[in-house]
């Protein structure tokens, strides 16, 4: 029998999860399936109505579906109290949720403190946070309405992490943000996913947002899920006319925009240097200079180069492939101008 501790299963599940709202024409999801992994950030993705925030919001139990079920690393929400499932759950919404009356530390350490952590452990955890989401310590002493959007939704965030839980849900998080504060929000969220690896459920119907921030991603159209997906696959292999329209797949720059060098990359193979460093031929590095223009300094790729970069950088090497290096040097993949071939092809894929 599956506990909430089973860790063969996924962390998340839903399973043929129907939801009829009373008095509404048609029903708001059906006979949705998904499986999410531990870890892993998936996103759903469709048109306002689709059903994207009602499945969000089967997880915690804000919506009681009317048939399927919803599986919590292996147990079913609705098995135990709703108080206690939520508060093993971080969640963010559009408008950030933050109490007025409270300050920004009182409103991290909320969940602790229904938790009955020990004051002096709050205090720690509330300036571990703020140091997390990129604010200064003094600012747990503000309130809400001393903040601008982006803070406060980095606070919102931060209150989400509070009691660290496995699983955070993130309703249109950035939806009401500016598009500078929208950006440095979805890099903060990237930065702190690669170091915490949370099971994330993010909405949104913001493509650009989904494709830069996912590991999959749902997309959903009247209540249906269409096509789950790495972002890579939705943009080469479109189920449908709807997710190639959605996704705007058709426009190739755009998509190569949107596409980062790491969902593209092979291994390094045996750890041989590509062409264009310094272990290569001096042929070879002449060759690759012209692409320092394109990636800063460096005549090889970062992971988190999108995959135009990496294009203009091949073209001006007049090499086949580059090196693709993390932050710290290290030889992590190889990118090839045949590989940018392919996917820039209709219906093209890796």
């Amino acid at each position: 029998m599956a506990t909430d501790t089973d860790t063969a299963a996924p962390a998340l599940r839903f399973e043929g999860v129907g939801v009829a709202y009373p008095g509404a024409a048609g029903q708001a999801l059906r006979d949705v399936s998904l499986e999410v992994a531990r870890g892993e950030l998936v996103v759903l993705l469709g048109p306002s109505g689709c059903g994207k925030t009602t499945l969000l919001k089967t997880v915690n139990r804000l919506v009681t579906p009317d048939s399927g079920r919803v599986l919590l690393e292996g147990a079913d929400v609705r098995a135990g109290g709703a108080t206690a499932l939520r508060r093993r759950i971080g969640y963010v919404i559009q408008a950030t949720g933050l109490f007025p009356h409270l300050t920004v530390a009182q409103n991290i350490g909320l969940v602790p403190g229904l938790l009955n952590w020990e004051a002096r452990r709050t205090r720690e955890r509330v300036d571990e946070l703020l140091a997390l989401v990129k604010l200064p310590a003094d600012y747990g002493s503000r309130y809400p309405r001393q903040l601008s959007g982006g803070e406060a939704q980095r606070v919102g965030i931060a209150r989400a992490l509070a009691a660290d839980p496995a699983f955070l849900l993130m309703d249109e998080p950035f939806g009401a943000i500016d598009a500078i504060a929208r950006d440095h929000l979805q890099e903060a969220l990237l930065e702190i996913q690669s170091r915490l690896r949370k099971t994330i459920l993010f909405v949104t119907h913001d493509v650009d947002e989904a494709l830069r921030l996912a590991d999959r991603i749902a997309v959903l159209r009247a209540g249906r899920l269409v096509q789950v997906a790495t972002p890579l696959d939705l943009l080469s292999r479109p189920a449908d006319a709807f997710v190639r329209e959605l996704l705007g797949a058709d426009d190739l720059f755009r998509r190569l925009g949107l596409l980062r060098v790491r969902d593209l990359m092979a291994p390094p193979g045996d750890g041989a240097e590509a062409p264009g460093t310094a272990a290569g031929t001096e042929a070879d590095t002449d060759a690759t200079s012209a692409s320092k223009t394109s990636v800063g300094s460096r005549v090889d790729l970062g992971p988190d180069d999108d995959l135009r970069e990496a294009l203009t950088a091949l073209l001006r090497s007049e090499a086949s492939e580059l090196p693709v290096r993390d932050a710290d040097g290290t030889l992590v993949g190889r990118l090839s101008l045949e590989a940018l071939r392919r996917v820039s092809r209709p219906g093209g894929a890796p």
